[in-house]
């Protein structure tokens, strides 16, 4: 048996030890939902302040997980656009290093070319 079943067992066996005849049965179970309800927001009442700050913040949890949610890029584009931002550094550094390199040979040979020369103007 179920928990929900076993409640509406013992309220009726409690009703029915109170005397309480078949046709007040359904006045009484939806007096009993009014005192649950009535319980229910005399305690959301008590506990006002907590509730008026817990609602805000758990407003903004939720809505900053739906906007992650909502604008999450799937895993393959992301990784994509890692592997081109790795490759476009790498062709950078690459150009860099042979600009380097024709500059380091064009300032080797103009030094040959001056020492050359001044041989030349020595002789």
């Amino acid at each position: 048996m179920m928990l929900k079943e076993a409640f509406k067992v013992g309220f009726l066996a409690r009703l029915a030890e109170y005397g309480v005849a078949p046709s007040e049965v359904e006045m009484h179970m939806q007096l009993e939902k009014c005192a649950l309800f009535d319980g229910a927001i005399t305690a959301i009442l008590e506990n006002a302040p907590m509730v008026a700050l817990g609602v805000p913040i758990l407003g903004g949890m939720l809505s900053g997980r739906i906007h992650s949610e909502l604008t999450k890029e799937p895993e393959d584009s992301t990784k994509r656009l890692l592997k081109a931002q790795r490759l476009n550094a790498i062709r950078e550094q690459s150009e860099k290093l042979k600009y380097q390199i024709r500059r380091m040979k064009r300032d080797k040979a103009e030094m040959g070319d001056d020492a050359q020369r001044g041989v030349a103007l020595e002789v």
